[in-house]
């Protein structure tokens, strides 16, 4: 199996749509769509792919965000491709996360081609920050969070209140923002 074919198959395994999985691995998406098929066992799903940071706003999906690219920035700032990078970092992120997964590769891999297109610009809208209670590096989307000032989600208890919520009214309430 070619590397092509490997990064498909990878990305098809972690939940990729057949259009990502073509675009990334430089294969057809004919092909793109049998291996997808293959791997899942229904078609790839259609629809929108993600278009807004808005999600990465709400508290818990920003800390899943930080941890995500903790594992995607080595990999692309060693040279590895968009997809392959994305496609190790979610990898890894999946298996940190374990049954609390918060959001799927589609999405992961929208923050990561944000990143990585603002990796070259000066007034970048994602940076990496230490909160300033715990010194945990966070990256952060929004410019009053990029200050000297920021508190992560953990500290501030906006993690834990949203928790509280979905205990409360279940998944349904928080995830219909998505």
């Amino acid at each position: 199996m070619n590397a092509h074919m490997r990064l498909a198959s990878a990305m098809a395994r972690l939940g990729a749509r057949a259009s990502t999985i073509a675009q990334q691995a430089g294969i057809s998406a004919g092909a793109a769509r049998r291996l997808y098929m293959e791997v899942h066992g229904r078609c790839s799903p259609p629809g929108q792919m993600p278009a807004s940071m808005k999600y990465f706003a709400q508290p818990i999906p920003r800390v899943h965000a930080s941890l995500f690219l903790h594992f995607f920035e080595p990999r692309l700032s060693r040279g590895l491709g968009l997809g392959e990078a994305a496609t190790l970092a979610f990898a890894d992120y999946a298996a940190a996360a374990g049954e609390a997964v918060e959001f799927d590769f589609e999405r992961a891999f929208f923050l990561a081609k944000v990143f990585a297109a603002q990796q070259s610009r000066p007034g970048r809208e994602i940076r990496k920050r230490p909160c300033r209670k715990c010194g945990t590096q966070y990256y952060v989307m929004h410019p009053i969070d990029a200050s000297d000032r920021h508190i992560c989600p953990l500290c501030s208890g906006r993690v834990q209140a949203s928790l509280a919520i979905r205990q409360r009214f279940g998944d349904s309430l928080e995830r219909s923002e998505r």
